[in-house]
């Protein structure tokens, strides 16, 4: 009797190893999140913590410090700026 305890044990525990182990590859296997151009302009903040793919022309890079900023044509009449931080 004690044995089938310590082998249902042994096995609950393995299974739960496993589940959770099979669950955090799922999560880093995603894409990160992503904001379109159209977006970052009209509200800025939306793109904290998120990567932005945007299409356009550099015009323009500045250095300053730790940080790069590079200017983007991005519509009509509409420039934008983009800053890298680098750590």
């Amino acid at each position: 009797m004690n044995f089938k305890i310590k082998s249902f044990f042994i096995l609950f525990i393995f299974l739960v190893l496993v589940g959770t182990s099979l669950e955090s590859k799922k999560k880093t296997n995603s894409p990160p999140p992503k904001v379109s151009g159209y977006e970052l302009v009209s509200n800025p903040s939306a793109a904290f913590g998120k990567t932005i793919q945007i299409s356009g022309t550099v015009s323009e890079i500045l250095y300053k410090g730790n940080s790069i900023r590079f200017l983007v044509i991005f519509q009509v009449n509409r420039l934008l700026w983009i800053q890298i931080q680098l750590l």
